[in-house]
């Protein structure tokens, strides 16, 4: 196996075998059996809130990700703090002939291919993905708690990790929502975990997800889908977790061999700016913003403008307690024909609206521009939010 083939740190992604990939890099194992009592599973902004307050943490962790009979293994060693996007991660297949490491400051990430003696440098922002990973954890909670025994009142459960299932003309459809439940506290990783699973309309998806009690990090993880007819099976564990570990910040530096070769991946043809408001996009870029109206339950988590590579796009990035929804719009148009894409109309334009495992993107063209709505909420409110936009 190439290192570049290698799973990396978990980040979102969404078209066909991508899922899979998806599914296994969020997912974090190790065996378990019932533990019994433990502290009760808090609200979801609670949780995020221990997560943040983790200094780092260290462990090895294992990935095995199955399609029908053909099972891929890879082993490697993580060192992260979660609250600054730092982190070191080395991964290697169960041969250990081949090895990737990813050293990241939270600014500069630099990916080494020990086979190929190459140094890919990229730039990221890694506030940005802490944000992410910890609206996913309050989100995900947030689910799991409302499906409580107090008899409480249940959260509406949107599509969160669906999955997709094929017709008999072979076209990907839409599964149908995911449950969400807690299942108490079990053992993983050495540590209590609360264990909260997720089941597709048809068993078409199934996932269980297994989060420390103290911090939140994801101990243990299993996932079954169906993509087109081909089964596929996640199972991701750490093992020998530490945390709190006393990690200098050498560990997050990186130095290529005088050897590598460098490769420039930063992108500096690309300029990317993040606003906290819409009104501090609209006043600062020429480009007309969208103005969408979203269930009030939402707001504004972010906006951005970018500029490069013949385009020019902004984008607005609401959340709620238990979903997101992303507005993006290009000033391009593109290829819209995608064969397992539903024609869906959109006020008087015509658009399509298609799922990527937990993602549902509905896509449209108007005067010259591309626009997207895109998240993990439910097909109506994706398609309520596209007929809210002006075309301008």
């Amino acid at each position: 196996m190439d290192a570049d083939a290698l799973p990396s740190l978990p980040t979102p992604d969404r078209r066909g075998l991508a899922l899979a990939v998806l599914v296994a890099t969020v997912l974090l194992a190790g065996c378990g059996f019932l533990a019994g009592d433990g502290p009760d599973l808090p609200d979801g902004e609670t949780a995020a809130e221990q997560y943040e307050d983790l200094d780092a943490y260290r462990a090895t962790f294992v990935t095995e990700f199955t399609v029908g009979n053909e099972t891929n293994r890879t082993e490697g060693e993580v060192v992260a703090r979660p609250g600054t996007g730092q982190f070191y991660q080395e991964i290697y297949n169960s041969s250990r002939q081949d090895t990737a490491v990813v050293v990241s400051n939270g600014t500069v990430t630099w990916r080494y291919n020990e086979s190929k003696n190459e140094a890919t440098r990229l730039s990221i922002d890694g506030r940005s993905q802490f944000d992410y990973q910890r609206n996913q954890i309050r989100r995900l909670v947030n689910r799991a708690e409302s499906n409580d025994e107090s008899g409480g009142p249940r959260l509406p459960i949107a599509p969160i990790l669906p999955t997709a299932q094929t017709s008999e003309e072979g076209q990907t459809l839409d599964a149908g929502p995911v449950t969400v439940e807690y299942e108490g506290i079990e053992t993983a990783a050495g540590r209590d975990a609360h264990v909260i699973s997720m089941n597709a309309t048809g068993s078409a998806f199934e996932q269980t997800m297994y989060l420390d009690t103290e911090w939140f990090v994801q101990l243990r993880g299993k996932s079954t889908m169906m993509i087109n007819g081909q089964r596929m099976e996640t199972v991701y564990r750490l093992e020998d977790v530490e945390f709190n570990p006393n990690v200098g910040s050498e560990q997050f530096t990186f130095e290529p061999p005088d050897s590598a070769t460098i490769v420039d991946g930063t992108g500096d043809t690309v300029d990317r700016t993040v606003y906290e408001t819409r009104t501090d996009l609209v006043a600062d870029v020429e480009i007309a913003v969208p103005k969408p109206t979203l269930p009030e339950e939402f707001e504004l988590q972010r906006a951005e403008h970018t500029m490069g590579l013949g385009f020019e796009s902004v984008s607005l990035q609401y959340t709620s307690d238990v979903a997101i929804i992303g507005v993006t719009k290009q000033n391009v148009t593109v290829d819209r024909t995608e064969d397992d894409a539903e024609t869906v109309e959109i006020g008087n334009r015509t658009g399509t609206y298609i799922r990527f495992g937990p993602q549902a993107v509905v896509s449209w063209d108007c005067a010259g521009n591309s626009y997207t709505v895109s998240g993990d909420s439910t097909r109506e409110n994706l398609l309520s939010v596209a007929e809210s936009i002006e075309c301008k």
